[in-house]
């Protein structure tokens, strides 16, 4: 099953960002809107769903995904991680 939601970039609906987080939150999956294009992305560490975007994308086992958060305060001691995020 899938769900849509449309989410003001600018002043974004609580309701909807907690639904979106508990879709996160059990498994699911999410595209979302980047700069210019439009990302794949999942729970840290959801296997599964790590699974699920190789299959859907056609990537091997040894890719490796980007950690993407809010804001990095203290980025500095991850700059240089390069482990795959399976734990693999």
């Amino acid at each position: 099953m899938s769900q849509f939601f449309v989410i003001h970039p600018d002043n974004p609906q609580p309701r909807l960002v907690r639904e979106a987080a508990k879709v996160i939150r059990e498994g699911g999956i999410v595209v979302y809107r980047r700069m210019r294009a439009y990302a794949i992305g999942c729970r840290l560490g959801d296997r599964e769903a790590q699974d699920r975007i190789r299959e859907l994308r056609d990537l091997s086992e040894a890719h490796y995904f980007t950690l993407v958060c809010r804001i990095f305060l203290n980025w500095e001691p991850m700059r240089w991680w390069t482990m795959p995020l399976s734990g693999s």
